[in-house]
């Protein structure tokens, strides 16, 4: 249900490429009375020449947004890569999710100057 938020096209996600996705980098997520709500991802990236992390699937339950919930999500991911001495975080976002380019911004997430390619 939460990844089909994300996307219209995402199929269903079994819980084994949830333990891959782990294995890889960090699952945050957040729940109210056990129900899961929010999830985001932080993915460590290592080049030659920068330690940095992409910021993956940050999505809350339309029920759910408005809450802060997705703030005190990306919390997490920020204190995530600040632990880990980070250089940068990146995120992509769609410029449809209007109100989640406005966390980002307020978290001081700017628009990066390179452009993202995507090769299907």
């Amino acid at each position: 249900m939460l990844i089909a938020q994300l996307s219209q096209k995402a199929a269903p996600v079994k819980w084994e490429r949830v333990r891959e996705s782990a294995k890889k980098g960090f699952i945050f997520s957040a729940r109210n009375n056990g129900k899961l709500v929010g999830i985001a991802m932080l993915i460590p990236i290592t080049k030659l020449t920068a330690f940095f992390g992409n910021v993956e699937e940050v999505v809350v339950l339309d029920a759910y947004r408005g809450k802060g919930i997705g703030k005190k999500l990306m919390k997490m991911v920020i204190a995530k890569g600040r632990e880990l001495k980070m250089h940068h975080l990146f995120l992509t976002s769609s410029k449809k999710r209007k109100a989640a380019r406005h966390i980002y911004a307020k978290f001081g997430f700017e628009i990066n100057e390179t452009t993202p390619f995507k090769l299907v």
